[in-house]
């Protein structure tokens, strides 16, 4: 059995109205190349069990929001994917923001998205079931899910997480 390593990841999908802002990744030296992805990177060691302040460090890396500018922000998703001798850990938050304004990115092209034409966009299998499950659920909820990539990578295995109330 071969050993992975472990990608730790966090990102947000900023709604301003109905208009989301993603990230064209850059064509070289980049995870995703030349794919539509939200804002967001790796959790450093030191974040690890902040996943919420990694992730707006890297909204503002990225875009120059700050978390002050930010609104509603909920963690909606954990996805888990294999990728050859990688697992990859991604928690996916979501947020609104009143600010059009962005910076530009070294990591690719910041666009504001209409809700309705992100589905066609070219992204990664995750991002695009994450989204079709988002569309189809209650949005309002402090729900939490969880999602697993299957090993054909055709579909997300979604769990809602419940907080437990006896000990194991």
């Amino acid at each position: 059995m071969p050993d992975y390593t472990l990608r730790h990841m966090a990102c947000a999908y900023i709604w301003n109205e109905s208009n989301v802002l993603m990230l064209k990744k850059a064509s070289q030296g980049t995870l995703f190349p030349n794919l539509w992805v939200p804002v967001g990177g790796h959790i450093e060691p030191e974040e690890a069990t902040t996943p919420k302040a990694a992730c707006l460090r890297e909204i503002e890396e990225e875009t120059g929001l700050s978390g002050n500018q930010l609104t509603n922000i909920k963690e909606k998703y954990i996805t888990i994917r294999r990728k050859h001798d990688e697992i990859r850990f991604q928690h996916i938050f979501v947020c609104h923001t009143e600010s059009h304004e962005v910076i530009d990115s070294d990591e690719g092209k910041l666009a504001w998205i209409p809700e309705e034409k992100l589905l066609g966009l070219e992204m990664s299998i995750t991002n695009r079931m994450v989204l079709k499950h988002y569309f189809s659920s209650d949005r309002d909820t402090d729900d939490l899910f969880m999602g697993i990539v299957d090993a054909s990578e055709s579909k997300l295995v979604w769990v809602k997480l419940d907080s437990l109330d006896t000990p194991f």
